[in-house]
């Protein structure tokens, strides 16, 4: 009996060992990362889980001020704009 092997079969294999590797990945993560989490805060002297929920907190804010550029630099592109205009109307 002869089989072809199509695109499909190799991207289903491909997919089915994507998807285990992950899954070993996850597995593992799932052991080692309790005891490192608990070796990391010894180490730099977190005696409480809340830290993490205010550092999330403080990152969450300084990401939403980086979704527009500041004024200052809207204004100094803009000049440079003008000035490359200037240069070329010579």
């Amino acid at each position: 009996m002869n089989h072809v092997i199509t695109v499909q079969d190799v991207l289903t294999v491909i997919s089915a060992c994507f998807l285990f590797n992950n899954w070993k990945q996850a597995a593992t993560n799932l052991k080692l990362l309790p005891v490192q989490l608990r070796e990391a805060k010894r180490v730099l002297k977190i005696s409480s889980d809340e830290v993490f929920e205010v550092w999330r907190h403080e990152e969450k804010a300084y990401l939403r001020g980086l979704e527009k550029e500041p004024p200052s630099d809207v204004l100094k592109v803009q000049y440079l704009e003008t000035l490359k205009k200037l240069r070329a109307a010579e």
